[in-house]
């Protein structure tokens, strides 16, 4: 496998060096908190230490597969499967008016999948065929009509019901493939998890389960990065039941148990019900999840902000309310607070995503079409769709887009939690190991030393941990800084060569149609003279008839370059041809160094912002590390020389220097008359047999800027990747191993 300039073997071997000191470090804290639970007395205080060694044991096994799990919880139709389905670009998850998600679903996001696939383990499978039968059995005692008037809070499930009274066997695949069968299966998975919970409560299966349905899916992105870094490690969103429906507190229990295995949080808040008893009952688990995992492991999504009116809180009083309601007041905290339109955002996605797949697709095909006009075109939509493009599509679905402000949303948590998964995963684990290692702590009074002095030991080990694990992610963040660069400074030398390229065949231009002229007739030269003399002269009377005059038959006989050099032999054309294209590389190189040496302050400039920025990161923790950094990491950068050499240039005698130098002479003294010469090719016979042409001359000189170019491009790139960014890794690599 070809290995990606931004994860490095250096910052790879260390992060599994890391992961392996992490699971290890959970490991002896599982054991702790277990002898800990052991050595209290009370049955109540064991049972709190046998659930924080659970917790634990959860976190070491996320690490173990490097899945960084984000729960999505909210009230009841706050939007989060539309949210979900938003991020994805893709209806897979099911969405009613209703109350919909029973069942929790693990949606691991996969940029390389060409297609959804749900999985669904054999214990889920055997668990949902007993609750099958097991309803088969309570609509078949009871009837179906007495079983349809006690579920018509959810006219839907009518079908299923006669479904299942019908149909003896429990009949779905462990695997479905497709945006369609996967949200087919998700439904029926739902529905009878509901129907379960309405009518046989007692053999609810949510209580036997210990594996939910697992969805593997490609995503959407509207933008491409300049440098996309390789995945390290996986981006799993859990997909949770609402905790606020009434009367299930079943389902309250499987939140909080998706919540404990998770690493980071997602709240998603109604902006329509923000101050009602749903928003309250989710902040409870805002407050838990805050002292678990820590504030910088919570995100806060408000959505349906497209029902704003007048009157109603502004973006800044929402932040304000937030920030006071879950407790994270800080700016820091609140940078993590979105506003959204999930609504707006699915239709756009959805549009773009089918749009992407099938780019030639007729508008009249376009299932995503629909929904789309719908949110765009107002109430006149199906008309207005009739007569659409895909093009005023495309352009509807970016403002929609726009309008929905899901990009930060995107930009700003999940890409950047998908890139740093790994890292995010363990300092998430390292994080809930902390917190219950100081709950074990603050209790010492009442614990025995064996107890209480490992856990203090274990806090500084997994504080040093964490520290480097901020390294890694400055390490990580760099190198995708370094390999931006390159793209920016290839374009910057395009630039240059353009620039360079115009000047260099101007030079060559005016050097050959001087020695063009040279060698034309007596008469054509003197014609010439006295052309550019005649239209210098001060104005007298009956100037204009002589002017006027003097044109028309001069212009017969000047001076019109052809492009082409006639000489008599072959070694007179030959040397013609080297001096030509000598000067012209004399001139080129000059104009090469100029730009190597623009580029290298602009690359010494990149190094130092780079280092500031880095200085900055480091001085926020760590004394040890940040004295190390500053002492060494400015000594062992230097300024980078890329200057190219000219090479290839023959060293001319005195003869060619002094004709090079009156070409010069010539080129200054005659700059404004050469302007005003007529550059039309005239036909002339002549005896002479050999030629040189400025055309072919100017194809070489043409290969010799793209050669130069491409040298510079290498000299550029081996500055940042043999000296810059090794001086960079060696400097991590020192700062991890303190």
């Amino acid at each position: 496998m070809k290995e990606n300039p931004v994860d490095s073997e250096a910052l790879k071997f260390h992060l599994c060096s890391l992961q392996r000191n992490v699971i290890e470090l959970l490991g002896k804290i599982s054991d702790l908190m277990y002898q800990t639970s052991v050595a209290v007395g009370s049955d109540e205080a064991s049972q709190k230490y046998i659930k924080f060694q659970q917790e634990i044991v959860q976190a070491s096994r996320n690490v173990q597969d490097l899945k960084l799990k984000l729960a999505i919880v909210a009230p009841m139709k706050a939007g989060k499967s539309t949210i979900i389905n938003a991020i994805i670009g893709q209806p897979l998850l099911p969405s009613r008016n209703a109350a919909m998600t029973m069942l929790p679903t693990e949606i691991l996001l996969n940029a390389k999948l060409k297609e959804p696939v749900l999985i669904l383990s054999s214990q889920f499978l055997s668990t949902f065929e007993q609750t099958w039968l097991a309803l088969r059995h309570s609509i078949t005692e009871s009837g179906i009509e007495p079983i349809l008037e006690q579920t018509n809070q959810y006219p839907h499930l009518a079908k299923l019901i006669q479904t299942i009274f019908f149909q003896e066997n429990f009949a779905l695949l462990a695997k479905a493939s497709g945006c369609k069968a996967v949200n087919q299966t998700l439904t029926h998975l739902n529905d009878i998890s509901r129907l379960c919970h309405l009518i046989t409560p007692q053999i609810e299966p949510l209580e036997s389960l210990t594996d939910f349905p697992r969805l593997h899916t490609p995503f959407w992105r509207t933008s491409q990065k300049i440098v996309q870094p390789e995945q390290l490690g996986n981006l799993v969103i859990v997909d949770t039941p609402g905790p606020n429906e009434a009367g299930t507190h079943r389902l309250a229990a499987v939140v909080e148990q998706q919540l404990q295995k998770s690493s980071m949080v997602l709240i998603v808040l109604d902006f329509t019900q923000l101050k009602t008893q749903a928003a309250e009952q989710i902040k409870e688990e805002v407050q838990k999840a805050i002292e678990l995992r820590g504030k910088e492991n919570l995100y806060v999504l408000i959505n349906k902000v497209d029902q704003r009116r007048e009157g109603d809180m502004t973006p800044e009083q929402v932040r304000r309310f937030v920030a006071s309601e879950l407790g994270i007041g800080d700016a820091d905290d609140t940078e993590r607070v979105f506003e959204i339109s999930a609504r707006f955002a699915f239709a756009a996605a959805n549009f773009f995503m089918e749009l992407q797949q099938h780019p030639r697709i007729a508008v009249t095909k376009l299932q995503t079409a629909r929904p789309l006009a719908q949110e765009v075109f107002g109430v006149d939509w199906e008309e207005d769709l009739e007569d659409a493009t895909v093009e005023e599509l495309q352009q509807k679905a970016q403002k929609l887009w726009k309008k929905s402000s899901f990009a930060p949303f995107l930009e700003t948590a999940i890409d950047a939690l998908i890139e740093r998964a790994a890292p995010r995963c363990m300092k998430s684990a390292l994080n809930i190991s902390n917190s219950r290692l100081l709950q074990l702590c603050n209790e010492a009074r009442s614990l025995p030393s064996s107890v209480t002095k490992p856990a203090k030991r274990f806090r500084s080990e997994a504080r040093s941990i964490a520290e480097d694990l901020i390294l890694i992610d400055l390490w990580r963040k760099s190198l995708i800084e370094l390999e931006e660069i390159k793209p920016l400074l290839h374009e910057q030398i395009r630039e240059d060569l353009e620039i360079i390229k115009n000047k260099t065949l101007v030079n060559l231009e005016k050097y050959f149609f001087y020695e063009e002229y040279q060698r034309a007739s007596v008469i054509t030269r003197y014609a010439t003279s006295f052309f550019v003399k005649l239209n210098n002269l001060e104005r007298f009377p009956q100037a204009h008839i002589v002017q006027r005059f003097g044109r028309w038959l001069l212009s017969r006989l000047q001076f019109a370059p052809t492009g082409v050099v006639y000489l008599k032999t072959p070694e007179e054309a030959e040397e013609f041809y080297d001096y030509a294209l000598n000067y012209t590389k004399e001139k080129l190189d000059n104009l090469i160094e100029v730009s190597s040496q623009d580029i290298s302050i602009k690359l010494e400039q990149k190094r130092q912002e780079l280092q500031n920025r880095l200085e900055e990161e480091i001085s926020k923790f760590s004394k040890k590390v940040r004295d190390y950094f500053q002492n060494n990491f400015s000594s062992n950068s230097s300024s980078p020389n890329i200057f190219i050499k000219p090479d290839g240039i023959k060293i001319w005698g005195s003869q060619f220097r002094t004709e090079i130098e009156s070409v010069e002479k010539y080129q200054k003294k005659q700059v404004k008359a050469w302007g005003r010469l007529s550059l039309i090719k005239m036909n002339r016979t002549t005896a002479v047999k050999y030629a040189v042409s400025l055309s072919e001359l100017s194809e070489q000189v043409n290969q010799l800027i793209e050669q130069r170019g491409e040298r510079l491009k290498q000299r550029a790139n081996e500055y940042l990747e043999q000296e810059f960014k090794i001086d960079m890794e060696n400097l991590f690599k020192e700062l991890i191993q303190l």
